[in-house]
């Protein structure tokens, strides 16, 4: 069984109620008003790059909830500690969590895997058993 890493941030994302992403966070960062010209310039170099080299899949409408996990041995997880540092300078926390159990893969390459959690969108109910008279 695989593991995989996820780098989040403490936003959230309205839709799926799951922590932010490193590229949805990094898409607001670079969007304010007050950031120097060298940030804006290290943040769009790096996600550049990314659009260069990690491939972006398109998900049908049931898969939006999906999350995206990175294979630990990928380039691409080298190349996102830039990105973290970029937003760790802008004061973005950006934090690291690994599984082994993402939930329903509904995407995957050699680098990423897109993956809707078991439990999003419903809650686990116990099922009451019918008592026996």
């Amino acid at each position: 069984m695989s593991t995989y890493v996820r780098f989040e941030t403490p936003y959230y994302c309205d839709s799926s109620h799951q922590r932010m992403g490193i590229f949805r966070a990094a898409a607001r960062v670079e969007m304010r008003s007050h950031l120097t010209v060298w940030s804006r310039e290290l943040l769009r170099s790096s996600l550049d790059w990314f659009n260069d080299n990690l491939p972006v899949p398109r998900l049908d409408d049931p898969d939006w909830r999906a999350l995206f996990w990175f294979r630990p041995q990928s380039d691409v997880v080298r190349e996102m500690w830039q990105l973290v540092a970029i937003l760790r300078e802008e004061e973005v926390a950006v934090g690291l969590r690994y599984t082994k159990m993402p939930g329903r893969i509904v995407y995957q390459d050699e680098f990423q895997i897109a993956a809707i959690p078991y439990t999003c969108g419903r809650r686990q109910r116990k099922q009451r058993l019918p008592q026996l008279v």
